[in-house]
């Protein structure tokens, strides 16, 4: 039977812990479905055809709804209902809805779909769910525990980002593809099609918006990091799994890798990777010297 869940409630953090255990039991049941994700800027109509029909790639899929159904109007809310009842068998349903403060919670008919509730996370919750994904990694870092507890209470993805990295370097053989966290596909395009290009000034153009945007220099890692591992999957592969990129981009990373070795690609990744680790060890000269650093990558690329 398809699964068709709704999950609100004020932890976001929890909600996407949650979404992505139903991810990754998709893919195992389901090595050959299809996912495909849809966020509040979808047009209904998009989202309307793509939940009504069978996925053109795989006999089962998975639709994947972030924080949409708040943006619809009430009469598309009512189709969106009518749309619930008739979703085909082979589609299964992910609706991701987190509540912020007061706002309107979210409500289906349990008929036709199952809420799961997170309530609004405390301190002992969060220091709990540290101690479990400690135990279920086999981690053991009595001399981290003070300021991974603080963390988990402050910023939880943080903690599961950094935790990751840490058990995939205890692994014998570690592949440095997995040691730096890949950003939502999406997000990449516009540093994606820049390097293609070889135009150093677009690169700047997304840095420097970056920097506009007070967001952390590790994001900008996260773009060449993101693109190193699209490259080298596509490099290797020759019907890549876990790219979500479309079929015209992912011919079209493959027509400019084809000319790059794949040494080359892992040696740049790997260079990302030792930057990550001196950010976050507080070595930080600002964005002039980031920027700087990601311009001279990205032309070892494109030369």
């Amino acid at each position: 039977m398809a699964l068709r869940v709704l999950l609100t409630g004020e932890d976001a953090f929890a909600i996407r812990e949650r979404a992505d255990f139903y991810l990754a039991a998709f893919k195992h049941k389901v090595p050959e479905g299809s996912i495909r994700r849809f966020d509040a800027e979808a047009v209904w109509s998009t989202v309307e055809a793509a939940l009504l029909s069978q996925s053109l790639f795989a006999e089962k899929q998975m639709i994947v709804l972030g924080e949409y159904l708040k943006t619809l109007s009430a009469k598309e809310q009512k189709q969106f209902a009518g749309t619930l009842a008739a979703l085909p068998e082979e589609t299964s349903l992910l609706l991701l809805e987190p509540r912020v403060g007061r706002a309107k919670p979210v409500v289906m008919p349990a008929r036709l779909i199952t809420t799961e509730q997170f309530a609004k996370p405390t301190p002992l919750g969060r220091q709990q769910w540290l101690r479990a994904e400690l135990k279920a990694r086999h981690l053991n870092l009595p001399q981290l525990a003070p300021q991974l507890s603080k963390l988990a209470v402050e910023d939880p993805w943080l903690v599961r980002a950094e935790l990751d990295k840490l058990e995939m370097a205890s692994r014998a053989g570690a592949n440095v593809l997995d040691i730096v966290s890949l950003p939502q596909t999406e997000k990449v395009f516009a540093i994606t099609q820049a390097i293609e290009r070889g135009d150093a000034k677009a690169v700047s153009a997304v840095l420097t918006r970056l920097e506009r945007s007070t967001a952390a220099p590790i994001e900008a890692l996260g773009y060449l990091a993101s693109w190193s591992r699209q490259a080298l999957l596509v490099k290797q592969e020759s019907n890549p799994v876990g790219l979500t990129m479309p079929p015209f981009a992912v011919a079209k990373l493959r027509q400019f890798v084809s000319r790059l070795p794949s040494a080359v690609i892992t040696r740049q990744f790997q260079a990302v990777v030792v930057l990550d680790e001196r950010l976050k060890r507080g070595e930080w000269e600002g964005w002039p010297s980031l920027t700087s650093w990601c311009l001279a990558w990205i032309t070892k690329i494109t030369a």
